[in-house]
């Protein structure tokens, strides 16, 4: 006896799976710009970023420190496929990146990273709703920041 009817299989080919590709690369080079407008629509009220190091950020929090300079990326960008798959409204979008960054008070740190986001519909439009980042190398700054002792 089944309980349940299996899920259809995640679609990883087609034209919502190619929007998604461009939504996420908008959404990085928006990170780079410090672009408030694009960053707060293609990030849902309720983000969440799991950063490298496992703290939790709220949207507010996370956007608000990148829009402020307080983390400044430099280059946040693909490197490699991206792999995307949707289940209805809801898709997650995978891939490894170059990253470099610098935080104030802490250093510029610049190492590959993997990145895994979770995209929904919400009202017509794909947002990120979660995204867990993680270091693929050393987290140790290039560039310490040279007021930390």
């Amino acid at each position: 006896m089944r309980l349940t009817e299996p899920s259809p299989p995640a679609v990883v080919e087609g034209a919502v799976v190619e929007e998604l590709r461009r939504i996420q690369d908008q959404r990085l080079a928006a990170l780079v710009d410090a672009d408030a407008d694009v960053l707060e629509r293609l990030h849902a009220p309720g983000f969440e970023l799991v950063t490298p190091t496992g703290d939790v950020l709220s949207r507010d929090s996370y956007l608000d420190d990148v829009i402020a300079g307080v983390w400044d990326f430099t280059t946040f960008e693909a490197t490699g496929p991206v792999d995307v798959r949707v289940r209805g409204d809801s898709a997650q979008v995978r891939h490894r990146s170059s990253t470099t960054i610098t935080i104030a008070d802490t250093g510029t740190f610049g190492t590959p990273t993997l990145s895994t986001v979770l995209y929904e519909m919400h009202d017509g439009s794909w947002v990120a709703v979660r995204e867990h980042t993680a270091p693929l190398g050393d987290l140790e700054p290039e560039t310490p920041d040279p007021g930390i002792p």
